[in-house]
């Protein structure tokens, strides 16, 4: 997908006509929880997180809201997510109109389908080799859960958690918030106590991608 390509398509989506007509106005009123902007051709979306932080999302036109649905809930590494995972991995980055119901009938209809599809029809998956871990701690999966209402008496609303693939064993670290350098923070916390691993797995999220990690 070229950048050309995604801004044809955005213009010849008639459901992104008034959003693009407004973008001038919704400038002036920037403090506004939702405004959209034009950014090098593209229709962005603006708002607001959990954390109350502003963020930028691509508005996806008609023809690529079934690859991106595709991608967040059918991708290797996504597992085949539920509902609500599917949403928030596509709300950090895309949006589009009706986006909450469409992502929604679109998994709902991908269970359907494995639980009706008759068997044989779908071809194995053949086999691959994965490397053995015979030393604990040489990878570990990191995940981040949230957020969590109510919160705890403390203020902490996420999870940080990791568990390590070799022994299973898992941890968990209460979060008040999710910003790369208390993620970052908590994480060496945990490798104190078990080491350093060879390998981190993640969701690729921004706190485990951040400059801050990198550094870490």
């Amino acid at each position: 997908m070229t950048r050309q390509t995604l801004i044809t398509l955005q213009g010849q989506d008639p459901s992104l006509t008034k959003f693009m007509k407004e973008t001038e106005q919704n400038q002036k009123n920037r403090r506004s929880e939702e405004y959209f902007k034009m950014k090098d051709g593209i229709l962005y979306r603006y708002c607001r997180n959990f954390e109350g932080r502003e963020i930028s999302q691509v508005v996806i036109p008609n023809g690529l809201t079934e690859t991106v649905m595709t991608i967040a809930h059918d991708a290797v590494m996504s597992r085949h997510q539920g509902q609500k995972k599917t949403k928030d991995r596509i709300w950090r980055e895309f949006w589009w109109p009706g986006f909450g119901a469409e992502v929604t009938r679109f998994c709902r209809s991908w269970d359907i389908g494995q639980r009706t599809i008759a068997k044989g029809r779908v071809p194995s998956v053949p086999l691959a080799k994965m490397p053995i871990i015979d030393t604990p701690f040489d990878r570990v999966a990191v995940d981040l859960v949230g957020p969590i209402f109510p919160p705890s008496e403390r203020g902490n609303k996420y999870i940080l958690t990791m568990m390590d693939y070799d022994t299973r064993y898992p941890k968990a670290v209460p979060l008040k918030d999710i910003q790369a350098e208390r993620v970052a923070e908590a994480l060496v916390n945990m490798f104190t106590r078990v080491g350093v691993p060879k390998e981190i797995l993640s969701d690729q999220g921004s706190q485990f991608l951040s400059a801050v990690m990198k550094e870490m």
